[in-house]
Parts: structure tokens; sequence; C-alpha cells
């Protein structure tokens, strides 16, 4: 660098060296030193952000099939729960879903109206509270009860022929308000809706209330002679319970007859001779065993249950009478005064459902109760004089 200086009239040449170029940047910069410096960069490894993203790839993927088992829990509650026309509960095979063999019993819904014909009434006018078929008695027979205002009806029908077996009226304070529940066909259709049947026998339909809450419990077999239990929510049709029960297996080939029972009963009551005078009250069998019920001359009582495939008995029950029996006349003649003071003849057909000596009204009698195609009987008679203490007849 060069600079000249000028002093009274005098010329100075000063010679300097230039800065260096930090220096110039240091003199003539416009930068300042900033208060607070920025932050230090860290650069982290690449294997870091891999993991993080594969754990946010599994998390979300168990959320997901969390949200798909929560569906298909949900779908399979709506199957036992409200949507049993749509999947049914329990795969049943081609074949049940077939047409089943022709009851013996009137349906449910022809006894129903036969027993409002009896009443006098029409569907519309009552609330049905119970219709069950009951084949322990003999005949088979209906239970029907309904509500119709402030009484409750019952009625005992044959059950294969609906004809009027017994009846009461009763007086009532139940009130039923059925116009939020289903009508009884969508009951009978979402029950086979949920067994996965096409048809079956119902033997049961029954209005229950539990907490407040009204539900009809149905009760059916199919053709494999399986037994359904199934309760629905009266309002909604839900699926509130649902049962299934499978059939014993029986060869019937196997089984002795009811004849044969019958001779194994008396063998086993100690009776050989086929002419022995004894009263059956009591002949049935139930899948592969006989109960049989009878009573002898001198009014011992014997209730015993056979093992249809050997005749061995299961059970036996002997009820003996007390009383000294010589001077009594005996069930033949007992019988023969009822069936008389019930206007019948010797051959007419007549079954036995009670034979047995007891006291009434103060003394010895002989109480049968039997019956034919159209009516029941009830006659007590005297043990030592034949006089009829009591009769009583009733159409069936």
């Amino acid at each position: 660098m060069k600079i000249e200086m000028r002093s009274h009239g005098t010329v100075q040449e000063i010679h300097r060296d230039p800065p260096s170029q930090e220096l110039e940047e240091s003199l003539y910069s416009d930068t300042r030193t900033a208060i607070h410096p920025p932050p230090k960069t860290i650069q982290l490894p690449l294997w870091i952000p891999a993991v993080t993203l594969a754990f946010l790839l599994l998390l979300i993927m168990g959320l997901c099939f969390w949200i798909w088992q929560l569906q298909k829990a949900s779908l399979r509650n709506d199957a036992l729960l409200g949507n049993a026309s749509s999947s049914a509960i329990g795969l049943q095979s081609e074949k049940d879903s077939d047409a089943i063999a022709e009851s013996p019993y009137l349906p449910l819904a022809q006894i129903k109206e036969t027993a409002l014909s009896y009443a006098s009434l029409t569907a519309e006018e009552v609330v049905f509270i119970a219709t069950k078929l009951s084949t322990k008695q003999n005949p088979a027979q209906y239970e029907i009860i309904f509500l119709h205002k402030d009484a409750q009806y019952e009625y005992l029908l044959h059950a294969e022929t609906g004809a009027l077996l017994h009846h009461q009226m009763l007086h009532t304070d139940m009130v039923v308000d059925q116009k939020a529940f289903l009508p009884p066909e969508t009951f009978r259709q979402l029950a086979l809706d949920c067994a996965g049947l096409n048809d079956a026998v119902f033997t049961k339909e029954k209005l229950d209330q539990s907490n407040d809450i009204y539900c009809y419990q149905l009760a059916f077999y199919d053709a494999a002679q399986r037994h359904y239990t199934v309760l629905l929510h009266a309002e909604t049709g839900a699926v509130l319970k649902y049962e299934v029960e499978e059939p014993k297996a029986i060869d019937a080939s196997k089984l002795i007859s009811l004849e044969e029972a019958k001779q194994q009963a008396l063998i086993r009551a100690g009776i050989l001779s086929n002419d022995a005078n004894v009263t059956f009250t009591k002949e049935k069998r139930s899948g592969s065993v006989y109960l049989l019920a009878f009573t002898l001359e001198d009014g011992t009582q014997y209730t015993i249950e056979l093992d249809g495939y050997t005749g061995m008995a299961n059970t036996v029950d002997v009820v003996p009478i007390s009383a000294d029996t010589s001077n009594f006349l005996g069930f033949s003649e007992a019988k023969r005064l009822a069936i008389e003071k019930a206007g019948l003849s010797a051959d007419t057909p007549v079954v036995f459902t009670k034979a047995k000596i007891d006291r009434g009204t103060g003394v010895y009698v002989y109480e049968l109760e039997f019956e034919t195609d159209t009516y029941e009987y009830e006659v007590w008679v005297h043990t030592l004089t034949g006089e009829i203490i009591k009769y009583k007849a009733w159409f069936r």
C-alpha cells in the first residue's frame, strides 16, 4: 500500500503491507456474534428409525387383529341373541331339515283353537299363558291355559282327538299387555331357524316372566327325535336360551313285548298263574323301560320298572294292605259292581287307572277309576256290602 503525505510542501511516501484476508473481513464485515448460538445437530444411526417403524407396524397390525376378533364375537352374539333367522345355532345335517313323520297328536295351533271353541272366545280376546303336551298320562293330553279379562281358563284336552277331558275357570288379577309381543307364528319360525330346521313337532309354548322381562319358551323335537328347548324374548325375538338333547339309541326289535313285560312283572310279584285276578292300572313304555302298576285281589299294590331288553326289574315298589281282607268282596266283584253302576256291559272295553283299598268316610272301600273311549268314572265300593259309596262320571 502506498500513502502520500504532504507537509510543508514536502511529500512523503509511506509503504505498508496490505492486511490479510481474515483481518480485512474482520475489519469491514458486518457479521455479529449471535447471543444464542444454534443447537448442535446430532446424527442418529440408521437402525434406530428402522426399528421404530417396524414396532409401529406391529402395533397397527395387532390393533387391526383385535378389532377383527371383536367383530367376530359380535356376529356370533347376534346369532345367539337376535339374528336367529339369519344364522342357525348348531349345524344340522340336510336330513334334519326334511319333513318329519306325521305326529299322532294335534298341532298346537289347532289345539288352541279347540280350547277357544269350548270357551266361546277368539284368539284376539285372550292371552295364552301355556300350552303343553303331556304323554305321561293315558291318554296323552294337552294342558292349555289362557287369560280373558279377570279370569284364567284351564283346559285338559285329548291330545289326539281334542275331546274335552277337564276344564276350570279361576279369578285372577294377572294382566298381560301383549301389544308389543311378536305373534306366536313368528316365535315358532324363529325357534326353527335357531335349530336349523324346516319342520318340527312342537310340544310346548309357555309365556314366562322373569325380572320384568317376558319371554316365550318353546319345546319341540325333530325327525331324529332330538328334543329342543328355546327361550325367546317376547318383544324382540332374541334367543335367551337354547338346548338340544340327543335321543337315546333304542333297538325296538330287541325289546320284549308289553305282554311279556307284564308276565315278568307278575312273576316278580310271585304270581305264577296266568288266570290270576290282577288289575293293571298302568302299562307304559318309556324308551327301553316298561313302567307297570297293578293291584292284586287282596289289595296289595305293585309298581315295577322293567328293563325292556332283559325283562329284569329295575325298581319294585310294594304297598301292602294292612286290613283283614278275608271277608272283603274282592276286586273282581267290586269291578263288576262299578261297571254295572256305570251302565256298561261286561264286554265294554274298559281301562282301569286306579284300583286300591282305602278308608273312605270311615270304612274300607274299593277306590276304582276307569275310562272308556268317551267317559271317565270314579267309583267307591264298600268292601263288605258292595254298596256304592261314591259315583262320579264325566265326558272325556
